[in-house]
């Protein structure tokens, strides 16, 4: 692993994005969105052989972290991998394979930023924390550094998710228990299934008793589609197969093969 990482960082950052051979267009397709945008710090986990062996075909960096084929099993071992890297001194970018990259977010939103943790916006799941906040943050696109702080709140949120076999719900659940407010500027409202959740076009931010949270704006990281030319990240919701995605993807404009 180790040597693997140290070939991909970039000032000591790493981007992540899981798959396995059932999802080989779509990552193949994220990978095509990151070289059109020359960003080289990213490594693909490899859920399975077949996908490494196809990836290192086309001398893609690869980790190969075997998983089952089961979405309740992989929020847990995503979690695992991504808290080894973070004990190994990276910071990590986590992206779903579905979160198409169309501008460079890493020196706006994260070089020089004082956050431990950074996540994109989620729409009104889970529910009960979408009640109080009116809004929730989405495990598709975060930023973790890399401290005592966060190594430890991983630890945390791995024990809560084997429990709750969702890592988003586990994830709110966790922080709505650490955080007293947000600070949100200029607010807006989005809607999603006839619930109203609240948005801001700038970073809003939330402390814990040891570290600070961003959540970037979903204007420019979109979770749902809002008319805006200056979109950063497009993981517009799809069901969770790779047709449907596919098909989501094209229909935005962000397919590239």
């Amino acid at each position: 692993m180790n040597k693997t990482l140290d070939l991909v960082n970039n000032n000591k950052v790493i981007i992540v994005a899981f798959a396995n051979i059932a999802y080989r267009d779509v990552i193949v397709n994220w990978i095509f969105a990151m070289e059109k945008l020359k960003i080289t710090n990213f490594v693909i986990i490899c859920l399975d052989k077949e996908l490494e062996v196809y990836l290192k075909k086309i001398d893609i960096p690869t980790l190969f972290c075997p998983c089952e084929n089961n979405l309740n099993t992989l929020w847990v071992h995503r979690i695992i991998v991504i808290q080894k890297i973070l004990s190994l001194g990276y910071h990590v970018i986590h992206s779903d394979a579905d979160a198409v990259w169309i501008k460079n977010p890493i020196p706006t939103f994260i070089e020089n930023q004082p956050f431990d943790l950074i996540f994109s916006q989620g729409t009104i799941w889970p529910l009960d924390v979408y009640n109080t906040w009116k809004l929730v943050l989405c495990c598709g696109f975060f930023y973790v550094k890399s401290n005592p702080k966060t190594l430890a709140f991983f630890i945390e949120l791995k024990t809560q998710v084997e429990i709750e076999g969702d890592d988003q719900l586990s994830l709110n659940r966790l922080l709505f228990k650490k955080i007293k407010k947000w600070k949100i500027k200029d607010s807006y409202n989005l809607t999603y299934n006839k619930k109203i959740f609240k948005c801001s076009p700038h970073i809003m931010t939330a402390k814990t008793e040891t570290m600070q949270i961003a959540c970037l704006p979903h204007l420019k990281f979109q979770r749902i589609k809002e008319d805006y030319s200056g979109i950063y990240i497009k993981h517009i919701i799809s069901n969770k197969n790779s047709l449907d995605i596919i098909s989501t993807l094209k229909e935005n404009k962000c397919w590239y093969i």
